[in-house]
């Protein structure tokens, strides 16, 4: 059977151009590219959430390949037990594949676990409309309206399918709210064209063109998705000012439209992480807070919805450190008990809860839960930055320290991760190097360290090999492959300067 949908329209999710993690609806390319937190790093595959195998698999449809997607689904299927989020994606990946029956079941299994997700309704209504059930589709169609009446989509499906019955008055006015709610497709396009500009730029290393652009664009229409890329850039050139107001823009043309909840996640998270960083810590904790209350609010698309469950986690981590700085114990305490609740292998949770209990007194409880944060890996990255910031600190004091965990769990990726990324940052790329491929031996598909490592290769002038860990990253991760494309720029000026110089001293 035929993966095509003949009989309902499509669109393309071309508002945004996504570089951290969403997926769905009117959200796919709203970042060109985000900061993240050391508490935000990707999970090994074997370390993968459901929720997080839910975003990457929609991200992997997106680009139009389910047969990815449904190989991300099946690593993580022995745990989806009763999680409706993972039966819609996969809903929908069968249904690209063109097994229509196995959709149908997903369908309903996921309905049955949560009634209020949208896309399992859609993807239910789709299966009724290609297998002449219009009326079961109509009512399909009609919940997803309900759920989230700010989509165009069901109304014109919804008008097929009341045409096919013979209800023309009916058909009729669908299609008027169809056009009614499809103008903000067009503004969507125009946002889409100055994105991809945007990027364009980005990727031949003209940032300050590319500011330029979405300056100008900002100041005639205004827009969360052009003010958050500012807010990102400005913050990498530490122009901090600069960056706090972006985000505060980005949030308030973000707040109350549904369709933007992904865009107002990543500004609220990044915000918090900003202002932890320039030492306010209250406000930060604000941010976290509103991060918290968004994300329980939930979303009616599943991939949304899946991304939202995520940065719970990170919100909560996130805030339990800053409450932590505060120096208020009991809220910090609190957080950390949250986040072990939803995610036990939470190393940050265990970081802070030990510090917590030493302070108390209680040791050992504070000795428990260290040896959890170093078998997770968390201690030695906290553990590295208190020792390179003293004064008899250093490299090797750091490097010997991680080499005592890599020694207890010799088969666990994370102190590797660590000792490598401490190799990098002070630019020891060798051993950096022979770190991050014993990582990749354990996790061949991991982009980030992919990423790090073809860092590594430019550095010491190894560009064939850096050239392929980063074409591997570009194949592997849409959300990384803006910086494996700057790296390769740079990589093709060095060596088009180097062929210069040669032609040069050869005259």
């Amino acid at each position: 059977m035929s993966s095509k949908r003949p009989n309902s329209k499509r669109f393309t999710s071309s508002s945004h151009l996504v570089a951290a993690i969403t997926l769905a609806a009117s959200l796919s390319y709203s970042v060109i590219y985000s900061t993240t937190s050391t508490s935000a790093a990707p999970a090994a595959n074997s370390e993968m959430t459901v929720d997080q195998a839910i975003v990457k698999a929609a991200m992997a449809r997106q680009q139009k390949n389910h047969h990815e997607a449904l190989r991300i689904l099946r690593q993580v299927e022995g745990k989806a037990g009763s999680v409706p989020g993972f039966y819609a994606e996969r809903a929908a990946n069968y249904i690209d594949a063109g097994d229509l029956e196995k959709a149908k079941a997903d369908c309903l299994k996921a309905i049955k676990l949560n009634p209020r997700l949208s896309d399992a309704h859609d993807r239910l209504a789709y299966y009724y409309a290609q297998t002449n059930k219009p009326l079961l589709a109509i009512n399909e169609y009609s919940q997803v309206i309900k759920l989230n009446p700010k989509s165009p989509k069901p109304y014109y499906n919804r008008a097929l399918a009341y045409k096919k019955l013979g209800k023309l008055q009916e058909a009729g006015r669908d299609l008027q709210e169809f056009d009614k709610v499809s103008k903000v497709l067009a503004r969507r396009e125009e946002e889409s064209s100055v994105l991809e500009t945007v990027n364009k730029q980005l990727r031949e290393g003209n940032k300050k063109n590319a500011i330029e652009a979405l300056e100008s664009a900002e100041k005639f229409f205004p827009s969360a998705a052009y003010a958050y890329n500012l807010a990102v850039l400005y913050e990498e050139q530490k122009q901090y000012p600069k960056a706090l107001k972006y985000f505060d823009e980005t949030i308030k043309l973000a707040k109350g439209d549904q369709e933007k909840t992904s865009t107002l996640a990543f500004a609220f998270l990044d915000k918090g992480n900003l202002l932890s960083k320039l030492k306010k810590y209250q406000e930060a904790v604000q941010s976290f807070s509103d991060l918290l209350a968004l994300c329980q609010k939930g979303h009616p698309v599943n991939s949304v919805n899946a991304l939202l469950k995520e940065y719970k986690k990170l919100a909560l981590g996130e805030r339990a450190r800053n409450y932590l700085l505060l120096k208020d114990i009991n809220k910090a305490l609190a957080d950390c008990n949250e986040l072990l609740k939803l995610n036990p292998k939470a190393g940050i949770a265990y970081q802070i809860r030990s510090a917590i209990y030493k302070v108390q007194g209680k040791a050992s409880l504070a000795a428990a839960d260290e040896s959890k944060a170093k078998k997770l890996g968390i201690n030695s990255v906290i553990d590295t930055s208190l020792l390179l910031s003293s004064p008899d600190g250093g490299y090797k004091k750091a490097y010997d320290e991680i080499t005592k965990v890599i020694e207890e769990h010799p088969d666990h990726p994370h102190p590797y991760k660590d000792r490598a990324y401490l190799s990098l940052r002070s630019k020891y790329y060798k051993p950096a190097i022979d770190d991050f491929t014993t990582v990749l031996k354990m996790t061949p598909d991991d982009a980030s360290i992919l990423l790090a490592r073809g860092e590594c290769y430019s550095m010491l002038n190894d560009f064939k090999n850096a050239k392929e860990d980063f074409n591997r990253v570009i194949s592997l991760s849409p959300e990384k492959s803006q910086a494996a494309y700057a790296w390769k720029l740079k990589i093709d000026k060095a060596t088009g300067q180097a062929k210069e110089t040669t032609r040069n001293t050869a005259d």
